[in-house]
């Protein structure tokens, strides 16, 4: 929050094995929820292993971070607006991508945890994906690929281009398995975004 954005995005993940996990760190996580238009989360993979997501998102509620699930919202800001979607867990959830662009149309910025959501929402005219899953690797060699992938179009971290959509894959914060990153280190994102010309 030092760095003041305007908007956060958590993209899934945020337990490792059962929904009560979250319970721990909500008072860390609600200092995201001052940012001017909100802190917004979707689900990924491990939120769905144990529990009730349900539970998942009303801790989150309670700590002021709103889940968007084959959601999308507008956000108003200075003269304009835009369409943050979230779209449900590629592998266990169950996205729904008519549902997500019904009620404000088709969002601007989508928050997918598996960046293999990113060709499926270009598709659908998305310009800017923000995703996860992948930990970059979490265990990788110098200059080399991870050991193991989690993206079967190999969008392992990084910023990808596919037509005029752009996909930002974030290596995220925790690890998953091992409780060890190596080569691949922790990241949280800061990213400007500027409209065109």
């Amino acid at each position: 929050m030092r760095e003041k954005p305007h908007l956060v995005i958590i993209g899934g993940d945020i337990v490792s094995g059962h929904v009560r996990e979250v319970r721990g760190i909500l008072n860390a996580l609600a200092p995201l929820a001052k940012a001017p238009l909100g802190a917004w989360y979707c689900h990924g993979n491990h939120d769905y292993f144990g529990g009730d997501p349900e539970e998942l998102r009303a801790n989150l509620r309670a700590a002021g971070i709103t889940t968007l699930r084959n959601d999308s919202v507008r956000l108003r800001h200075g003269n304009g607006s835009l369409v943050l979607g979230g779209i449900d867990d590629l592998i266990l959830g169950s996205p729904d991508w008519d549902k997500m662009t019904t009620p404000c149309g088709v969002p601007h910025l989508l928050m997918a945890h598996n960046p293999d959501h990113f060709y499926e929402a270009q598709a659908f005219g998305v310009a800017l994906t923000l995703a996860g899953h992948t930990h970059g690797g979490q265990i990788r060699f110098p200059k080399g690929p991870p050991l193991v992938r989690q993206s079967r179009y190999c969008l392992d971290e990084g910023i990808y281009a596919f037509r005029s959509s752009l996909l930002v894959v974030s290596r995220g914060l925790g690890s998953v398995g091992l409780p060890i990153r190596w080569g691949a280190d922790p990241e949280a994102i800061l990213l400007e975004i500027v409209p065109p010309r």
